[in-house]
């Protein structure tokens, strides 16, 4: 009986010594959770491209990361899944930058989603409650196409692929994209949607500036750019701030000595200062009134030349037995292509060649009988391309067994009532690191319950 009433004393002591040590392990692990979950915590979260019938949702993480977007058209039901603009299929990658663009969505509809960060499915929310966005109504008219585009590299010369491009037009809704394998980025003026989302942005090409944002996750350039400067932006040093509000493409200091290097004269006093260029040099041409911009090839970025061609209607002149048909078509992987529809009632938008090299879009409205044309406009190489195709929309010609459309578009998306960049929370709110208060407090306890554990067993 003594032997027994020793024992348990022991027992107690050692189970309260058990329970100690677990206690401080999980506060250790808890902390080094806390501490992985600010890698993935999304910052710099915007809204852009609110079109008739999309919008984007960007972010940066600091850790590389996969992420994605969750949405529906109630708080409750946000099942609806739409992946990174460079993911593919169910395929996952993981980014510092992320850029999300939500399509297929009805007009003058809330939508509600929320951003999912890290391999552990982790919400955020903008403080506790979803983000809402409400798409716009349809614009009818289409305004001629212009684009926006430039070519971006560290400052070593390396491409700065996956890079964050932001472009802002005067009382204008904010465009983003992302750089290309190439260096490049491409965006639409025509069809950036004024605040509000209910008519096309104004602007003027001859004087209008436009605000460049280009975000890699490390490092940030700014710059303002006259909009006469901006086929093509005069290249992007990133890490440095430039403005190209002057005309002509007038370039930073930097690029001025970049490009005096790269037009290299050599000069023959003894023979009247002739000049004589270096053969590989040739191709630079010098406009007499503007400063020399640097040639591609001396910050290593190459200008691949894009196609894009369109299959379906398949012939000039096709008649097609549906008001909504699905244009179809092939290109090159990831080139941006605008496309319009000219008819009674115009329609346009901008879209991303797949990464099997087709692209389809449907116009968001009927189509009336009768002659129509399709338009794709695309750069390649710094130059602007156009495709073009007529078609006839004869529905009470045939049987309706045409092609069906793609989707119903919708209009342009208003957010509310959260600001464009925010600092998103969990449910539960993000912790916060380097508060050591409840560990002390803890491990104190701890201690404590070692020695009764420790009196127990000796007494």
């Amino acid at each position: 009986m003594k032997l027994l009433t020793k024992k348990i004393p022991t027992l107690l002591g050692l189970l309260l010594l058990g329970v100690v040590l677990g206690g401080i392990g999980w506060i250790f692990s808890r902390q080094q959770k806390i501490t992985e979950n600010t890698e993935i915590v999304p910052t710099r979260v915007r809204i852009t491209n609110q079109a008739e019938n999309k919008f984007s949702v960007s972010w940066i993480t600091t850790k590389e990361t996969v992420g994605w977007v969750e949405y529906g058209t109630a708080s409750n039901e946000m099942k609806q899944i739409a992946m990174d603009d460079r993911d593919s299929g169910t395929v996952k990658n993981e980014y510092l930058t992320h850029h999300v663009t939500i399509a297929q969505l009805q007009p003058e509809t809330e939508y509600f989603f929320r951003i999912i960060s890290g391999k552990e499915k982790t919400i955020f929310e903008n403080e506790g409650l979803p983000y809402t966005v409400t798409t716009g109504p349809i614009i009818a008219t289409t305004p001629k196409a212009e684009t926006f585009y430039g070519t971006v590299t560290a400052p070593a010369g390396e491409v700065v692929v996956g890079s964050l491009v932001y472009v802002t037009l005067p009382e204008a809704e904010m465009a983003s994209t992302l750089v290309k394998d190439d260096g490049s980025y491409t965006i639409t003026l025509s069809t950036i949607r004024a605040s509000g989302g209910e008519t096309y942005a104004e602007y003027d090409y001859s004087a209008s500036v436009a605000s460049l944002l280009i975000d890699n996750g490390k490092l940030q350039s700014e710059a303002s750019v006259s909009l006469v400067n901006a086929m093509p932006v005069p290249l992007i040093i990133l890490g440095e701030n430039a403005d190209f509000r002057g005309q002509g493409n007038e370039p930073s200091l930097a690029q001025e000595n970049t490009a005096t290097e790269a037009a290299v004269l050599v000069v023959d006093p003894y023979e009247d200062y002739e000049y004589e260029e270096y053969e590989e040099e040739e191709e630079l041409e010098l406009p007499p009134t503007l400063t020399p911009t640097p040639s591609p090839s001396s910050r290593a970025v190459t200008q691949t030349t894009a196609t894009a061609a369109i299959v379906n209607p398949a012939v000039e002149g096709e008649v097609i037995f549906t008001n909504q048909p699905e244009f179809r078509g092939t290109g090159t992987k990831g080139l941006t292509l605008s496309i319009a529809v000219n008819s009674a009632r115009s329609y346009s938008d901008t879209i991303v060649v797949e990464n099997d090299g087709t692209w389809s879009w449907s116009p968001p409205g009927e189509l009336a009988e009768g002659n129509h044309k399709i338009t794709v406009s695309y750069i390649s190489a710094g130059v602007s391309k156009t495709v073009q195709r007529n078609f006839v929309i004869a529905t009470n010609s045939g049987t309706g067994g045409g092609l069906q459309p793609a989707f119903v578009a919708s209009g342009a998306a208003s957010i509310k009532p959260s600001p464009r960049e925010v600092m998103p929370a969990t449910a539960s709110g993000v912790p916060t690191t380097g508060v050591i208060t409840p560990t002390l407090l803890t491990v104190s306890l701890g201690f404590v319950m070692m020695a009764l554990g420790v009196l127990l067993v000796v007494f």
